[in-house]
């Protein structure tokens, strides 16, 4: 299995069962993408490639779907004495092989990751939340709603069908059913389902750190990442997404 759904340098394999993980001072954090309810990818070991810029791709494919997760360390800049222990990202793309019912994308701590608080952390285009442990902090962050719908606007990773959805969402943010979730484990984000060949990308940012003072924010900033940060920390270029 080759990379197929990301623009980049050729990568070299690592081998057949590379687990999808980001590891934190707290923990590790995972993702999984499920198509049509019930098929789920990123549980299980994956081919994995390692690229140069030191950004890994995992790739799967079944009947359904084709699904890359790229995993790197975006480029950011924090404002002025603001500093984070490490930032990486998780950037899934996925075509739809034949239509699809609907798809959720997770990202969650592992189980046995310590923390003694967690928090909802939002706001500014975000959707976020926090676990802490004494003066050590994890952001997990992703676009909010209202971010998504600009992206489809520009056609941006995200089907122009879909564009009506978008806008629904947005339009009725913040709500108490809102497809973009959040709780002590993690977030997800549900999607309707796709056509054949339709190509999606969504993320989520992962940053860490120890708090410098009570309102120490460096770590939420750091999640606050656009797609191009993304892509362009990897080495991956934007070519192929429609």
């Amino acid at each position: 299995m080759h990379i197929r759904l990301f623009t980049c340098p050729d990568g070299k394999w690592l081998r057949g069962d590379v687990q999808p993980v980001i590891s934190t001072s707290l923990g590790d954090v995972r993702f999984t993408l499920t198509v049509n309810e019930t098929n789920v990818l990123g549980a299980q070991p994956s081919i994995g490639y390692q690229l140069t810029t030191g950004a890994r791709i995992h790739c799967w494919s079944n009947g359904s779907v084709e699904a890359e997760l790229l995993l790197c360390r975006p480029t950011f800049q924090l404002p002025e004495g603001m500093q984070v222990a490490d930032c990486w990202a998780a950037t899934w793309r996925i075509r739809a092989i034949e239509d699809l019912s609907g798809i959720e994308f997770r990202a969650f701590f592992d189980a046995e990751a310590r923390y003694d608080d967690w928090s909802p952390d939002t706001g500014e285009g975000l959707t976020a939340m926090e676990r802490t442990a004494g003066a050590v902090v994890v952001h997990i962050g992703m676009e909010d709603e209202r971010w998504l719908h600009r992206r489809a606007m520009r056609g941006d990773g995200l089907p122009a069908r879909l564009l009506p959805f978008f806008e629904e969402i947005a339009r009725s943010f913040p709500s108490e059913e809102s497809h973009l979730n959040l709780g002590r484990e993690g977030l997800i984000a549900r999607f309707p389902g796709l056509r054949e060949g339709e190509l999606v990308q969504f993320h989520f940012v992962v940053a860490w750190g120890v708090r410098a003072w009570p309102d120490d924010v460096s770590t939420w900033f750091a999640v606050d990442r656009e797609p191009s940060d993304i892509l362009a920390g990897a080495g991956v270029s934007m070519t192929g997404v429609q």
